[in-house]
């Protein structure tokens, strides 16, 4: 069991309480959020503990229906002649290349926050400082386990299977003592 220390927390000054590591407050919803990642005006709440997962999850399947879209519409106009311009042509191409660029953004930006799962990394703590090293990497399969959790099948699906409370990390100082 990960005990929290008290030098691990902090104090956040706007909620007037004690915070335990990796907790940030968020301006834009008045409080603080463990293991805060960022505030994303996308789903207009902040990313973090409690949620990672799903954002992860809204990343990869966002981008899965991208890359099956634009192609498909694409298909339409290989295997069906073009019928001059018309309504129904123009919002296929406009869908199609608003789905390529959507594509394009989601694949380096969800292969980003995929990097940061296997490296145990918020955005925050990677923009604080990207020189220092990292005392939460454990390894790349034991973060993904904190984040996606251990069951296999539950992996894809959005429940939330996140590992501990948000309060306490393993370290790669406590995971080398094990061993």
């Amino acid at each position: 069991m990960l005990l929290l220390d008290r030098n691990d927390l902090s104090y956040c000054k706007h909620c007037a309480m004690l915070r335990p590591p990796r907790t940030h407050h968020c301006r834009q919803c008045r409080r603080c959020v463990r293991k805060m990642d960022h505030h994303c005006p996308v789903i207009n709440n902040c990313v973090g503990f409690g949620n990672y997962k799903f954002f992860v999850l809204l990343l990869v399947y966002g981008w899965a229906l991208c890359w099956i879209g634009w192609p498909t519409a694409l298909t339409k106009f290989v295997l069906v002649e073009w019928e001059g311009p018309n309504t129904t042509d123009a919002q296929l191409v406009i869908g199609m290349i608003l789905a390529m660029a959507y594509a394009l953004v989601l694949t380096l930006f969800g292969g980003m926050h995929l990097r940061m799962v296997f490296i145990n990394k918020t955005t925050l703590e990677q923009m604080d400082d990207c020189s220092r090293g990292n005392k939460y990497d454990v390894g790349a399969m034991e973060n993904f386990y904190q984040v996606f959790g251990r069951k296999k099948h539950l992996w894809p699906l959005p429940v939330f299977t996140a590992e501990g409370d948000g309060c306490r990390y393993p370290s790669a100082v406590d995971v080398a003592h094990v061993v």
